[in-house]
């Protein structure tokens, strides 16, 4: 069953975020996932205010988003980027089939 991930982003360092993304967009190269939405003006409709970006990556199963998730080359060069550059508001699985 494929699962998404959505995270909430407050981008607070935008030239820093930049190479985040460029990582994050390599790191998941060779995993079965693709990159849904990436949405830089999120509409809040009911509930708390929006984060400033939300993304949204379609993986294969949970076992694919545990294997890019855990995987060096995002926990030791990527992740870093995203937790010196911004404010993580959320970030959620949701499986759908």
């Amino acid at each position: 069953m494929s699962v998404y991930m959505l995270a909430g982003i407050d981008v607070t360092d935008p030239v820093q975020h930049l190479s985040y993304v460029k990582g994050a967009m390599e790191s998941l190269e060779g995993f079965d996932a693709e990159v849904v939405t990436l949405d830089e003006s999120p509409v809040t409709v009911e509930g708390r205010t929006s984060p400033g970006r939300l993304v949204v990556v379609k993986y294969r199963d949970r076992d694919e988003f545990d294997r890019w998730y855990n995987s060096e080359r995002y926990t030791k060069d990527t992740r870093p980027l995203r937790l010196a550059s911004s404010d993580t508001d959320h970030v959620w699985l949701v499986t759908a089939p």
